[in-house]
């Protein structure tokens, strides 16, 4: 988002979690935007922008629903394959979904036989709650805060029901949905 919102010439406010690492935060600084540390979980940001929303006049972007984010992510995923052209799997993290709905869309569309792996954080199952109509316990501490969400896009689980998911079954680790 900040290196488009530099490349586009708009400014561009971002929330994260106050335990976002220090690299993260430069980086995004680094290409201009303004990073506003708030809350412990991306979950927890997501109250933050109201605020910003009325100081400001900004419109709030959410990665996991915005089709348009997808897309950006899914054009890089492309010209990987195009420089590759080989690949079987992607394997992506899931976090909200918008990522992996994205590489899914992009790599499909040059590659309709790859294998869609999503991989999450062992104490954040929410997209395999989301898909499965589990209620699996979420939260905790992980350094993946980046992957960290109790909260699901919209966009991604609808595309994503049509996964397998795979779960280590007799312990809270890992889960794998495949598509």
């Amino acid at each position: 988002m900040a290196y488009h919102s530099r490349r586009l010439g708009i400014p561009a406010t971002i929330v994260m979690p106050v335990t976002t690492p220090f690299v993260k935060v430069k980086a995004h600084e680094a290409y201009g935007a303004k990073v506003v540390l708030d809350g412990e979980t991306l979950s927890e940001c997501r109250t933050a922008p109201p605020p910003l929303r009325a100081t400001m006049g900004s419109s709030w972007l959410n990665p996991y629903d915005d089709p348009a984010h997808h897309r950006r992510t899914g054009h890089r995923r492309a010209r990987m394959f195009e420089e590759v052209g080989d690949l079987d799997m992607l394997v992506v993290p899931i976090g909200g979904g918008g990522l992996i709905a994205g590489n899914a869309i992009a790599a499909r569309g040059v590659r309709p036989a790859v294998e869609i792996v999503g991989v999450e954080a062992a104490l954040y199952p929410s997209m395999r709650n989301a898909i499965t109509g589990s209620n699996d316990p979420i939260g905790g501490p992980t350094l993946a805060e980046g992957i960290a969400v109790k909260n699901v896009g919209a966009l991604a689980p609808a595309g994503g029901a049509r996964a397998r998911v795979r779960h280590h079954p007799g312990r809270r680790g890992p889960s794998r949905a495949r598509g």
